[in-house]
């Protein structure tokens, strides 16, 4: 039966494994394409739909705010995810070697 610890490395895996994924995805020039000529675009037309003063159908401005708003929470998501799996990669590679390093120190002993 895994125990905590055992659980805790293999969400750290499994989250570094997904920042790789989000990476490789994000290096993508597809990726970049949708990111610069779509979602960016969007969310200008969005941001200049609320800021124009003619436009005063309530229920409008507030749609394009929240699809402005959630544009930018996915794209923040994805940055985070890949930030936050870089880290457990981190995390785990540290534990590696000073669980190697401890090794070692007990067979000098």
């Amino acid at each position: 039966m895994p125990n905590q610890f055992d659980e805790y490395v293999k969400s750290l895996k499994e989250s570094a494994k997904d920042a790789h994924d989000l990476l490789a995805l994000a290096n993508f020039n597809g990726w970049k394409l949708l990111k610069e000529k779509l979602f960016e675009v969007i969310m200008q037309e969005c941001q200049d739909y609320v800021n124009d003063t003619k436009n005063t159908d309530m229920c409008m401005i507030q749609a394009k705010r929240e699809l402005r708003n959630f544009i930018q929470t996915m794209l923040d998501e994805i940055t985070t995810q890949i930030d936050e799996g870089l880290k457990h990669e981190k995390e785990l590679n540290d534990m590696e070697k000073k669980k190697g390093k401890e090794g070692k120190d007990e067979d000098i002993q």
